[in-house]
């Protein structure tokens, strides 16, 4: 961002409310500052209520995680702050202003930001758009890129892959040379196969996360991975009894059964047809449901403590195959 030090004339302004949004297990941004393009501004529009979104220019998360399944070498990796490579063209950025001051006794100052905003509609189009473009530029060059750029990526996350350690390479080194070239800077690499990696600093690996019973895991568009015994795994810890049992802790406890993949169906089902019957006594949000339903949720989440876990195999492909 860049400081305004005199109002434009003439040139439309409107300044974004910010916070901070703590995460706690994340590997890398534990601190995250969120804008909100969606507050109101004097004339009772926002920024977002005048921006369009942009059309959907990726594969679906469905699609990709598919794929995932069908490489023999894995690779995933992502881009480093990705809206933040992205400039923004003046005089544009000043529908992006903020004030900030670095000290409670300091006055407030003004300051645009010149990036491509989280939190404003397009952001997530104009930065796919823009290392799409750079694929196609580069594609001359960089053959390979412009396939794994269409296809291997969903949003700021890489998941891509091939048949063999030499592919693989092949991949992980154009594409990082590709994107350099509009510094976007791939970190956080992953494999199911550490010999890809003979050249990547340890600092741009992945740092792994430690499960319940001391794996070391990672997260794939959300999914917990295993890249050592390649497998998916499934946990149900998070359906603990709270001390109150509210449609919120209810619709908390559901809503991370995450399974994008539909590997655990039937247990999803379940859940998911308790909650229908739950909407349908129309309580608030921190209210009590009647007994019936208090007794048969927490015999679900009794259930759920026989199953803490399942894995599945990552790679589903066997030799030989011929693929339809």
């Amino acid at each position: 961002m860049s400081v305004v030090d005199t109002m434009p004339k003439q040139i439309p302004m409107n300044f974004i409310p910010h916070h901070c949004v703590l995460t706690a297990d994340s590997t890398t941004t534990k601190l995250r500052v969120v804008f909100d393009g969606s507050a109101p501004t004097s004339n009772g529009l926002s920024l977002n209520s005048i921006l369009m979104k942009g059309p959907t220019i990726q594969p679906p998360l469905f699609d990709i995680l598919l794929r995932f399944r069908t490489f023999k070498i894995v690779l995933t990796a992502d881009i480093c702050k990705m809206y933040r490579c992205v400039r923004m063209f003046d005089p544009d950025n000043f529908l992006q202003c903020i004030i900030w001051r670095d000290k409670p006794n300091e006055d407030f100052s003004i300051f645009k930001l010149d990036t491509v905003t989280y939190g404003t509609k397009p952001a997530s189009f104009l930065a796919i758009r823009s290392i799409q473009q750079l694929g196609r530029a580069e594609a001359h060059v960089y053959p390979v890129v412009a396939e794994t750029i269409h296809h291997g990526f969903y949003v700021d996350d890489m998941i891509t892959g091939a048949g063999s350690l030499g592919e693989a390479r092949v991949i992980l080194n154009e594409t990082k040379k590709c994107l350099s070239l509009g510094n976007f800077h791939l970190r956080k690499w992953c494999s199911n196969d550490d010999r890809v990696f003979f050249d990547i600093e340890d600092n741009d690996k992945q740092d792994f996360l430690t499960f319940d019973d001391g794996t070391s895991i990672t997260k794939t568009l959300g999914l917990v991975w295993d890249p050592k015994l390649d497998v998916f795994i499934f946990s149900f810890s998070p359906f603990g009894t709270p001390a109150k049992v509210t449609k919120r802790t209810i619709l908390s406890a559901i809503a991370r059964l995450y399974d994008p993949l539909g590997l655990i169906g039937p247990v999803v089902a379940k859940a998911k047809i308790f909650l229908q019957h739950l909407w349908k006594e129309k309580l608030h949000w921190d209210e009590s449901p009647p007994q019936a339903i208090q007794t048969e949720w927490l015999e679900i989440c009794n259930q759920y403590k026989l199953i803490t876990r399942f894995s599945f195999d990552r790679y589903l492909l066997m030799p030989e195959a011929e693929i339809q």
